[in-house]
């Protein structure tokens, strides 16, 4: 009986020795799950530790694309190196963190590309890498908005809304690398000024046809080509966003640099005279473009609007055009032969339903080539002018939010040249295509 009690005593001294250890054992810190921030809209959150507020988000998307040439029969090499079928897988993800400080609200937007296929009109497939589309910050406080980084240019107001992937309009809207500061000032009124990289996104166009210089009865044909970059192209816009829709008008200055003359690497003795080959005198020209656009909505369709902008450019091609002639913003081997182009495009947003939608892109474009300067291949002036025009629909089917697919049908029609030389061929250019897209957002 002694033995059984002291053993009954030992254990219980040994529970309440374990109990008083555990008891002193140090606590876990409290778990800091991702909360919701709500400042911002649907989608953001806390980053755990910090104040900044994150939204990610992104999509997948799979076209299919038949294009064809009315009048191809296969007769020409690359007719018959050329894909009508092909089909396009694309991917993005995109970032945006939002930060509310003292000195204002601080924005970093990031968006990157992944395409694996053909949306172009080449004869060959693209395997594209991984393409930065956006990468840009913005502070806004009661100073104004300023914006750094790889944004759309704001000089763009409308570009398309159909898919297009191989027949599109003629949208040279794109993003570029710019400085920009952005004033407020009530009602929906703003204006912004940008300092923009004309070779960030295409717009430094420098392809163009043969030109010649003449000089005491000798006369010289050749590829004339622009040296580098001197200054960033400067946008001006004023825009009003309203309960109504919005509209803006924009202009920008380009620089163009080149050295008198047209021959590049000529020296002594080969044949060419001096006065053709470039030198160190500058012969360079200033193009600039304006343009104002407008977009309205339809009250009494769901999600429906109409949307148009027109431009017009004088040694700016790069912003009214996609040139697909090829005539470039500046012709000749002095600094005032410039081409000139006009565009206007126009975009219809019909909301059937709550989960059907039709869209339908329009544009036309003319573009003047410098008449002086344009020559063929044996020197013999020619008139390069050239007119397009495209439409391109589509009809969106949403079954359910962030889920979209839809059948797309286009034309596109030129570019049409002006002169003889070119006209035999303008109809080969012409091209139709249909395309079906599935798409998944998140």
């Amino acid at each position: 009986m002694k033995l059984k009690s002291l053993l009954f005593g030992s254990a219980a001294i040994l529970a309440a020795g374990t109990g008083a250890r555990a008891a002193d054992l140090p606590t876990a810190e409290p778990v800091e799950y991702v909360r919701i921030c709500d400042a911002f809209g649907t989608g953001f959150f806390y980053i755990p530790g910090t104040d900044t507020c994150l939204q990610i988000s992104g999509m997948v998307r799979a076209d299919f694309i038949y294009t064809d040439f009315p009048n191809d029969g296969d007769t020409e090499p690359d007719r018959r190196e050329f894909n009508n079928y092909t089909s396009l897988a694309r991917a993005e993800i995109k970032l945006d963190a939002r930060t509310q400080t003292d000195f204002g609200l601080i924005r970093a937007y990031i968006r990157y590309r992944m395409t694996l296929g053909n949306d172009s009109f080449d004869t060959d497939y693209e395997s594209t890498s991984p393409y930065l589309v956006n990468a840009f910050i913005q502070i806004t406080n009661d100073w104004g908005t300023i914006t750094a980084g790889r944004t759309s240019s704001f000089f763009d107001f409308f570009g398309s809304n159909t898919f297009g992937d191989r027949v599109f309009i003629d949208d040279q809207t794109n993003e570029v690398n710019t400085l920009a500061y952005t004033a407020a000032f009530g009602n929906g009124v703003s204006a912004t000024l940008s300092i923009e990289d004309a070779g960030s996104d295409n717009r430094r166009y420098n392809t163009h046809f043969l030109s010649k210089i003449t000089d005491h009865g000798v006369t010289v044909t050749g590829l004339d080509s622009y040296e580098g970059q001197e200054w960033p192209d400067v946008v001006g816009n004023i825009r009003v966003d309203q309960g109504w829709g919005s509209a803006q008008i924009m202009a920008v200055v380009h620089g163009i640099h080149d050295k008198r003359g047209i021959i590049n690497d000529c020296e002594p003795g080969d044949g060419n005279p001096a006065f053709a080959c470039e030198g160190s005198e500058d012969a360079d020209g200033l193009g600039w473009a304006v343009g104002g656009g407008a977009s309205f909505n339809i009250p009494f369709l769901n999600k429906s609007g109409l949307a148009f902008q027109a431009t017009y450019g004088d040694g700016a091609l790069g912003y009214v055009t996609t040139d697909p002639g090829g005539v470039g913003d500046f012709i000749g081997p002095s600094g005032d032969d410039t081409n000139t182009a006009w565009s206007v495009r126009a975009g219809l947003t019909l909301g059937w339903t709550p989960t059907l939608t039709s869209y339908i892109d329009v544009s036309y474009t003319n573009v003047d080539a410098n008449d002086s300067a344009t020559v063929d291949a044996a020197g013999d002036s020619i008139h390069a002018d050239y007119d397009m025009w495209a439409v391109v629909g589509n009809i969106v089917w949403t079954p359910v939010k962030g889920l979209s697919m839809g059948p797309e049908i286009g034309w596109q029609q030129g570019p049409h040249f002006e002169h003889a030389d070119h006209s035999d061929h303008s109809d080969d250019l012409d091209r139709w295509g249909v395309m079906f897209r599935m798409q998944r957002d998140f």
